[in-house]
Formats: structure tokens, C-alpha cells, sequence
């Protein structure tokens, strides 16, 4: 009878207390500071740099989208000097496509 007095007891008391779930929200949201224009100068630098476009550039063209959700005259100018410059096939002029984006910027 004192066994079960006991499991009873602690029964009732793990009923009461649960698990533990009342801590802080896990389905907070962050929010980050997003600059797509930083991105972009971030991701022409390697390119001005290199005088070769590389696997990130649909990172960059992804990027002035974004800038067009904000600023959409800016963004335009950006996406489609992007599109310039991946057609670019020599070096020099591939930096120096990539250092007039940067500047615009």
C-alpha cells in the first residue's frame, strides 16, 4: 500500500509540473539585416579580382532582384549590367565591367 502511495504521489506531481515546456518560444522569428547592394559589392570584388565570372554569379543576379524589391531603378540598372557582364569573355574587360557595377553601387 505505500508503493503505491508513493507511484500515485508521483504521478500526481509530474501531472502538475509537466514537462518543462513553458521556456522561451523556439518558433521565434530572426530577422537579419539584409543589404543586397553589400552582397553584391561583397561578390564583385572576387570577380574584379579574378576577371572571371564563377558559380556564384546566379548568387549575384538572385541579389539584384532583391535590390529591386527595394529600389527598383537601382536594381534594374544592376541586373541588367549583371547580365553585361556575364557575356563578357575577356578578363580585363570582365574587371572593369565588375569595378563600374561596384561604383554605381
Amino acid at each position: 500500500m505505500k508503493v503505491l502511495s508513493i507511484v500515485l504521489g508521483c504521478f500526481f506531481v509530474f501531472g502538475i509540473t509537466g514537462c518543462g515546456g513553458g521556456g522561451p518560444d523556439n518558433n521565434a522569428v530572426i530577422e537579419m539585416d539584409y543589404d543586397a547592394a553589400k552582397t553584391i559589392k561583397e561578390g564583385l570584388q572576387g570577380v574584379k579580382t579574378s576577371g572571371r565570372t564563377g558559380s556564384n554569379f546566379s548568387g549575384l543576379m538572385n541579389s539584384a532582384r532583391d535590390l529591386k524589391a527595394k529600389d527598383a531603378a537601382k536594381g534594374e540598372a544592376v541586373e541588367k549590367a549583371l547580365t553585361q557582364l556575364r557575356e563578357l569573355k575577356d578578363p580585363a574587360r570582365i574587371k572593369a565591367k565588375a569595378e563600374e557595377i561596384i561604383n554605381s553601387l
